[in-house]
């Protein structure tokens, strides 16, 4: 029993191969597979952390309410104070003409 073990310990087994490493192929599949991954956990990162979109009330008319708030989104408080001012002058000259 113990001259088998070294007559097989001697001799090396025949499927055994040495691995010689990846080829470039295999290794150009390898980055490109782990770049897909990548991208796709990105995606899910970017996803998960993207801001809600606040519901609709039911007061929207429509495309009304949809011009409201981009308009509303862009105004800045100096734009709100220049509009307000612009507004009185008009009413003031309208209730002069009466």
């Amino acid at each position: 029993m113990n001259s088998e073990n070294d007559v097989n310990a001697a001799q090396p087994a025949q499927n055994e191969q040495q691995w010689a490493g990846y080829g470039v192929d295999e290794l150009r599949y390898r980055r490109a597979l782990a770049l897909v991954r990548l991208e796709a956990q990105k995606a899910t990162i970017v996803e998960r952390f993207k801001p809600k979109k606040k519901p609709q009330t039911e007061r929207t008319f429509g495309m009304m309410s949809g011009l409201f708030q981009s308009i509303h989104s862009k105004l800045t408080f100096v734009d709100y104070v220049l509009l307000g001012y612009n507004l009185s002058k008009l009413l003031l000259r309208l209730k002069k003409r009466k």
